[in-house]
């Protein structure tokens, strides 16, 4: 069962969109789910309905090494792994967990259930008829954030949990909302910090922006998002 749950959302003319939640386990471990659209993907040649896209963070009670993990719940319940990438603790790091380009939230399966909670983190607020959002996730432990001054056009938000911290660096962009499209970061090195227990906001923007570009290439080469989801 969850310690602490937090739902990060954005508002849409108005409306409140869930982006993804945050829950709390035991032993440390977080999981940020993403539910939206449903989609087809083929497992073990059967065709098969994914309702979510899972990210978890755990320690390893021994070696103290951080594993991010990757995975997908079917609409049969099943939960199949499909990357997990461990990291050493011999220093303070931050692991970037996933980076999105949101599709169109006015759709109902995006909608917020329930009543409004303080728990609730909203990111933006914007038309999807004229913008579009994106934005990065990143996990910290141990890691402080320096200031660096006005990071507009980029948001910066950070929520606090037993052993990690959750960075999420957003921004809007000048394009009407369309598919969509999502990056998995389970596997990539951590971001390399100045050597000590500090990281610029800066240098999270830069990596948001770039990974940002990228999802925006693969959005313009639908023959290349194979990798990529909503």
């Amino acid at each position: 069962m969850a310690k602490k749950e937090c739902r990060v959302t954005a508002s849409c003319n108005g409306v409140p969109k869930l982006l993804f939640a945050i829950r709390e386990l035991g032993g440390g471990t977080l999981l940020l789910v993403l539910r939206g659209s449903e989609y087809p993907i083929a497992i073990g040649g059967k065709m098969h309905r994914v309702v979510e896209q899972r990210y978890s963070l755990h320690i390893d009670p021994v070696s103290g090494y951080v594993t991010v993990k990757h995975s997908l719940r079917l609409s049969d319940r099943r939960i199949v792994a499909f990357a997990a990438f461990s990291h050493e603790n011999s220093a303070v790091r931050a692991w970037p967990v996933f980076s999105r380009l949101a599709p169109d939230l006015r759709a109902k399966a995006y909608d917020l259930k329930g009543a409004p909670s303080d728990r609730d983190l909203a990111i933006a607020d914007y038309n999807p008829h004229a913008a579009s959002l994106g934005y990065s996730v990143v996990a910290h432990r141990g890691q402080k954030l320096a200031a660096s001054g006005d990071l507009a056009p980029a948001t910066l938000a950070r929520l606090s949990f037993g052993a990690f911290d959750i960075s999420i660096v957003a921004r809007t962009l000048d394009r009407p909302s369309a598919d969509g499209a999502l990056m998995h970061h389970s596997a990539d090195a951590p971001i390399a910090s100045a050597g000590d227990d500090t990281m610029a906001e800066r240098d999270l923007v830069h990596f948001m922006e770039t990974a940002l570009g990228q999802l925006l290439a693969a959005d313009r080469q639908p023959a290349q998002r194979g990798r990529l989801a909503g």
